[in-house]
């Protein structure tokens, strides 16, 4: 009997220790189920995560890349940098008979540019060329064509303005567009692109009302020293009324401004391996940068001059003049840009008043 009992609670404890065993093993399978889909749900949240991270850096790479365009007189501004306005295209029949080009259709582009406080490290001002990124109407690239122009892209000063002019060379005629990147003094490139339709209205040039730049100035009769280099000064100025007749140029005044400069030291490193005075010599011009009564750039005008400019010896000193036109009657300002002995840059900066025109023949002012 005993042993039956023993039989009957050995078998009974099989059942309960084979049914406990298939629980644990159908818990740890369910286990392991729910831990693959915890798994599986974790990797595609993960993966849903990195697409919609992909996706905001594509969105946000796409609006960073975003080029704003422009048309003919209207004016692409970056606060504090610079404004620049296209005002519009002329086609021209001249061919450069040296150039190997051979473009469907050449345009004289007017362009304007204003500095509104950006410096370069390298550059004395802002210049702006159009020698960047040009789509023809049937999206073959463009390029500057060396065609005659008469107005040159100069580097203009904070607070000034500049006109300037550039050939376009296209394969096919009709409206291109220039593709501009200007990089700031942080190296951040800006971006902006110039519908330009040759058959739009041209577009007057605006001039901006930007503030002067607190520059130290020399006016007539005071000298700008550099310790062992130079000295310069503005000893007088004179409007003429004389027009060179082969310049293409039309200034509204032009100005004779007589100078003086003497050689304290400077050796331009050009001659210094030579005797020769007339190469290592102080040499200055009165056309750096010209800045007229309303903030646009002047230039060297090819007027009939008395005292050229020469190159001075170390002690010597010379009299000298220069003539400028200007689009804006009345006082400007003269840079000159020089490097001494070392290689650093100096500027000088002449403020030039003009006298009332009795003044200058001579009568008594009032």
């Amino acid at each position: 009997m005993k042993r039956k009992i023993a039989a009957a609670f050995a078998t009974g404890l099989s059942v309960v220790l084979l049914a406990s065993c298939g629980v644990k093993g159908m818990t740890g399978i369910a286990d392991e189920e729910t831990k693959a889909a915890d798994t599986v749900s974790v990797a595609e949240n993960e993966a849903d995560s990195a697409v919609q991270k992909t996706e905001a850096k594509a969105e946000k790479k796409e609006e960073e890349e975003k080029v704003e365009e422009y048309r003919i007189g209207e004016a692409w501004t970056e606060d504090g940098l610079w404004s620049i306005t296209m005002l519009g295209a002329t086609l021209t029949d001249e061919r450069n008979e040296y150039s190997d080009l051979a473009p469907g259709a050449v345009y004289v582009v007017d362009y304007a540019y204003s500095n509104l406080g950006y410096e370069d490290s390298i550059l004395d001002g802002l210049y702006v060329s159009l020698d960047q990124e040009v789509i023809d109407s049937a999206g073959e690239k463009g390029y500057l064509y060396p065609g005659t122009i008469v107005d040159y892209p100069e580097s203009a000063p904070v607070g000034a303005t500049c006109k300037a002019q550039a050939c376009i060379g296209v394969a096919n005629p009709g409206t291109f567009t220039i593709n501009m990147t200007i990089f700031d003094k942080a190296m951040k490139p800006h971006r902006a692109a110039f519908v330009i339709d040759p058959d739009s209205e041209k577009a007057e040039m605006a001039l901006p009302n930007i503030e002067q730049p607190d520059v130290e100035t020399y006016e007539i009769g005071e000298t700008w020293v550099v310790d062992g280099q130079w000295a310069v000064a503005v000893t007088d100025v004179t409007e003429t009324e004389d027009r060179n007749e082969f310049e293409d140029k039309n200034p509204a005044a032009v100005y004779i401004v007589g100078y003086d400069y003497k050689n304290d030291g400077y050796q331009d490193t050009y001659g210094e391996d030579t005797d020769d005075s007339s190469l290592n010599g102080l040499f200055i011009t009165m056309d750096d940068q010209i800045v007229d009564s309303q903030g646009m750039m002047g230039y060297s005008y090819a007027g009939a001059i008395e005292h050229q400019p020469v190159i001075v010896s170390l002690g010597d000193s010379t009299h000298a003049q220069s003539c400028i036109g200007v689009e804006h009657p009345g006082d400007f300002r003269v840079s000159v840009i020089l490097y001494d002995n070392k290689g650093d840059k100096h500027k000088g900066t002449f403020l030039i008043k003009v006298p009332p025109k009795d003044q200058e023949d001579g009568a008594p002012s009032e």
